[in-house]
């Protein structure tokens, strides 16, 4: 998982120089969040649902399924934002 996080970190968006950021703006163009912003986020929110997993006996099948459920939605939203 490190060194897909790692790589998420390089590929989930892309860097974008100030000078065409404040010109896409003033012609009202959206912007991306600037690099790492994508894997932060989903990275904050897999920790809250793995944290949510500490009330199941750990190696128990519900604390298995839930780290997983965990896992799984952290990956779609890398990868969901990611190609877009």
């Amino acid at each position: 998982m490190k060194l897909f996080a790692f790589l998420s970190i390089a590929d989930c968006s892309v860097w974008i120089h100030p000078e065409v950021r404040a010109a896409n703006r003033a012609l009202g163009i959206p912007m991306e969040d600037p690099p790492g912003v994508c894997f932060i986020r989903c990275t904050v929110e897999y920790s809250k649902e793995d944290y949510r997993c500490n009330k199941h006996e750990y190696g128990t099948p519900e604390y298995d399924m839930c780290v997983e459920y965990a896992y799984n939605n952290w990956y779609q939203c890398v990868t969901a934002r990611v190609t877009r």
